[in-house]
C-alpha cells in the first residue's frame, strides 16, 4: 500500500482547518470560563455570610 504526499494546497487546506478548530476551541474555553466565574460569583452571594464571633474569654478570665 502506497500514499501520495499531499501537495501544497491540500496541506493548506489542512492547516486552515485546523486554525479554525483552534481558534473555535479558544472561544468555547473562554466562554466556560466566562459562565463558571458568573455561576460562582452567583453561589458566593447565594451562601450566608459567615459571621465571625471574638471571645469574650480574656486571659485573666480562663477557668481550669
Amino acid at each position: 500500500m502506497s500514499t501520495n504526499p499531499l501537495n501544497e494546497t491540500e496541506l493548506a487546506e489542512i492547516l486552515q482547518i485546523a486554525q479554525e478548530g483552534e481558534k473555535k476551541l479558544r472561544e468555547m474555553s473562554d466562554r466556560a470560563t466566562i459562565i463558571a466565574e458568573k455561576w460562582r460569583i452567583k453561589t458566593q452571594s447565594l451562601e450566608p455570610t459567615p459571621v465571625k464571633t471574638e471571645s469574650k474569654i480574656t486571659s485573666g478570665d480562663r477557668r481550669s
